[in-house]
């Protein structure tokens, strides 16, 4: 059984981030519809944040759900998101992370000399 299958229709999607809309489209793109829900980005919640009207599912960022852990239920749910790099930005990071270490291995520590 999906969550979709389980929660059919319209889902809450609540949102305490500073660009909700790509959180949102996310979802929408996985097939949900959605009643969004925007809160300010690093917003402290309450348990009366997370009570929405009726009985549908609840989807909100992991960041969140970490928030709001205490007063959840089980029609809370978040979704777990994976950050990809592209291959060609990752190795231009790690060159410059060589760049720099190497830098500081020829540089004496302060007070000392060769």
């Amino acid at each position: 059984t999906t969550f979709q299958q389980r929660h059919p229709g319209r889902v809450h999607a609540l949102a305490g981030i500073g660009n909700p809309q790509r959180f949102y489209r996310s979802l929408e793109a996985a097939g949900f519809a959605i009643m969004p829900h925007d809160f300010p980005d690093h917003h402290a919640f309450r348990a009366e944040d997370i009570e929405l009207s009726g009985d549908a599912a609840v989807i909100m960022t992991e960041k969140d759900a970490v928030k709001c852990r205490k007063f959840a239920t089980d029609r809370h749910w978040y979704l777990q998101v994976e950050a990809l790099l592209p291959a060609a930005l990752l190795d231009l990071l790690l060159r410059k992370i060589e760049e720099v270490l190497e830098q500081r291995r020829q540089v004496p520590p302060a007070g000392q000399t060769h």
